[in-house]
């Protein structure tokens, strides 16, 4: 999860098939593309760190691979409907 380079390119070169082999397996399997499934895991590990450490945004935006912690944040927006650290203050009023 932590590799910037995680990716099509990356899964391609590993498990040795090609890029249209890559997205038709992802597709019938997940049915989801490749980078919208690494995404989506991405950010369900980004909302467990957020609400389960003390670490940074941009710590946990480094951890998962991201280069950019505004990329990071909008996503995790777009995904769960909150910033980062808007979820992460409602998780500590709530406890």
């Amino acid at each position: 999860m932590g590799n910037p380079e995680l990716g099509v390119d990356l899964l391609v070169e590993h498990l040795s098939l090609s890029r249209a082999t890559l997205y038709a397996k992802f597709k019938a399997i997940l049915g989801i593309g490749v980078n919208a499934y690494i995404n989506k895991r991405r950010m369900q590990v980004a909302l467990e760190r957020i609400d389960q450490t003390d670490d940074s945004v941009a710590e946990i935006a480094t951890q998962l691979g991201f280069q950019s912690q505004g990329y990071f944040s909008t996503l995790f927006k777009q995904t769960y409907g909150q910033s980062p650290l808007k979820r992460r203050r409602q998780q500590k009023e709530g406890c």
